[in-house]
């Protein structure tokens, strides 16, 4: 299990009377569902207004890599291919 700590810290405007505020908010999770319901909870906390709900989309791995390149040809193309 993952323990995770999110922190907002709000500071005011230039030349305005507030004060700074910090929220932390602290949390275990082992699976990542779970760590998107929490961030979800905490985004809240911190005052913003979601319309839906938060969720983990993948993206294909056809649209990720292109010309059909693996992670090691991607990563290693430099200026040595260059001529």
């Amino acid at each position: 299990m993952s323990k995770f700590t999110f922190i907002c810290e709000d500071e005011p405007m230039p030349f305005a009377d507030a004060i700074v505020t910090k929220k932390t908010f602290e949390f275990n999770a082992d699976c990542l569902d779970s760590v998107i319901g929490e961030f979800e909870t905490f985004l809240r906390g911190c005052g913003f207004h979601l319309e839906g709900n938060l969720e983990f989309v993948g993206e294909p791995l056809g649209k990720k890599y292109s010309n059909g390149r693996d992670d090691l040809d991607m990563y290693t193309e430099s200026i040595f291919d260059k001529k």
